[in-house]
């Protein structure tokens, strides 16, 4: 008989979690979904790439907009520095990185909308106020940010002015509380993204 995996959706940094089934590796995964189920057939032996490639799809999901929210909030965080014997002075210029949202147009052109830092939304980033590990900006309502319709956007990361590697977490949600059950957790892959130093989503604002 198969085993079965169930995988529910968390905040963590893969956006997904788990538990295995009694008796072993499972030969399927389940995925539940709030308008059905989705199963994820996993052959022998290769479950830690499967689980991996679940996750690259939930995020790909993730950035794509399904919801009938009203109102849609931004939550740009930091994820706190691992435990590491990095010296301080180099987490300090590895983190030195201003953070901006923009809007990305069919034609590929890229509109600024706004610097994030711990102020929130803000005109200019001071360096005093930049995000660092562990930050957490406040959260951004994007409907009077961006106004109605559907915004394909992107967070982008700067370290001394030229693009670099995004560190930033972006959580969507219907509420100013990212820890509601609702939200939308977003974290960087190389497998969902083509340039390092975005993370990209799409939104769709209401009228």
């Amino acid at each position: 008989m198969h085993a079965t995996l169930p995988l529910t959706l968390r905040s963590g940094p893969l956006g997904i979690s788990f538990t295995e089934a009694s008796g072993g590796l499972p030969e399927r995964v389940v995925v539940r979904e709030a308008d059905g189920r989705r199963t994820l057939l996993f052959p022998p032996g290769a479950m830690r790439l499967d689980i991996e490639l679940a996750e690259v799809a939930e995020q790909r999901r993730l950035r794509e907009p399904d919801s009938d929210w009203t109102r849609t909030w931004l939550v740009v965080a930091i994820p706190p520095v691992p435990e590491a014997t990095y010296e301080e002075s180099l987490l300090v210029d590895l983190y030195n990185n201003t953070i901006e949202l923009v809007m990305l147009t069919a034609d590929g052109t890229i509109r600024h909308v706004t610097w994030i830092d711990k102020r929130g939304a803000v005109d200019v980033s001071e360096p005093a106020s930049q995000l660092y590990a562990g930050d957490t900006a406040p959260a951004i309502e994007l409907n009077g940010l961006l106004g109605p319709g559907t915004h394909r956007l992107a967070l982008r990361s700067f370290h001394q002015g030229e693009p670099f590697y995004s560190f930033c977490h972006a959580t969507l949600s219907p509420v100013p509380e990212a820890a509601d059950p609702r939200a939308r957790r977003l974290v960087f892959m190389n497998e969902v993204e083509a340039d390092r130093s975005r993370l990209t989503f799409t939104v769709n604002l209401p009228g």
